[in-house]
């Protein structure tokens, strides 16, 4: 799941895609575009920092509709970043993200 992806997100999701992996992006409208690149799949979202509500609850269905497997959340911008990190806890375990429970990253971008 790629969070947010900006310019240099849509080379990694076209990079993942080419080796088989699904990609779903979350995007505000900004970066649409990403989504009309082959093989990626996803939505516009409003935005994530007025309304993180509605990015955890469509993580939340991403991650139920995955199955056991699971994933890998990205961040593709500093909202994304933050977004994660204030609200890891609230993010099934399932999703993997670099951003951890303990808020050390929020800490090293500060």
């Amino acid at each position: 799941v790629l969070l947010c992806p900006n310019d240099g997100a849509l080379t990694v999701a076209r990079r993942l895609v080419r080796r088989g992996v699904a990609v779903h992006a979350l995007t505000d409208e900004r970066y649409a575009y990403v989504l009309a690149a082959r093989g990626v799949r996803g939505r516009v979202m409003p935005d994530i920092r007025r309304n993180p509500h509605v990015w955890l609850q469509e993580l939340s269905e991403l991650a139920t509709a995955g199955g056991e497997e699971g994933g890998v959340v990205l961040s593709g911008s500093d909202a994304a970043t933050e977004f994660l990190a204030h609200n890891r806890t609230e993010i099934p375990g399932s999703l993997r993200t670099f951003e951890s429970k303990d808020g050390m990253h929020l800490a090293l971008m500060n």
